[in-house]
């Protein structure tokens, strides 16, 4: 299984959210899949192993490089093997189909760490 989340970028995502991610990576100096990923880890109370700056550089490459292959415009955000195991069943435990859970649970706890109500096209 892939070691990737992918959070696609629609219209209110770029003008609602994305901006504040942009501004919280910067005033941290970090990315924003940084960002993103210390979001949903705390969503779970998921604590990572620390990693060394060579394992954070490899992991923005191939975050970008997976960001190239993939058609529609999105974030990628690499995670730890054990969140990711995690996160799939939690998703896979909720009702319905689970590639809409999958988006939604994405952008709900992004929404929500903003402090945003979810658009009900999102939902």
């Amino acid at each position: 299984m892939f070691p990737f989340l992918e959070i696609k970028r629609c219209r209110d995502f770029n003008k609602n959210i994305l901006p504040k991610i942009d501004a919280l990576a910067a005033e941290q100096g970090r990315t924003r899949s940084d960002i993103i990923r210390d979001i949903l880890y705390a969503r779970f109370g998921y604590i990572s192993l620390s990693r060394s700056q060579d394992k954070i550089n490899e992991d923005h490459a191939a975050e970008r490089q997976e960001e190239t292959k993939v058609k529609c415009r999105c974030i990628i955000v690499r995670v730890d093997g054990k969140y990711k195991e995690l996160f799939f069943k939690y998703i896979l435990t909720q009702p319905g189909r689970s590639d809409r859970n999958y988006r939604s649970y994405l952008n709900q706890t992004l929404y929500h760490y903003i402090g945003m109500a979810v658009p009900t096209m999102l939902h």
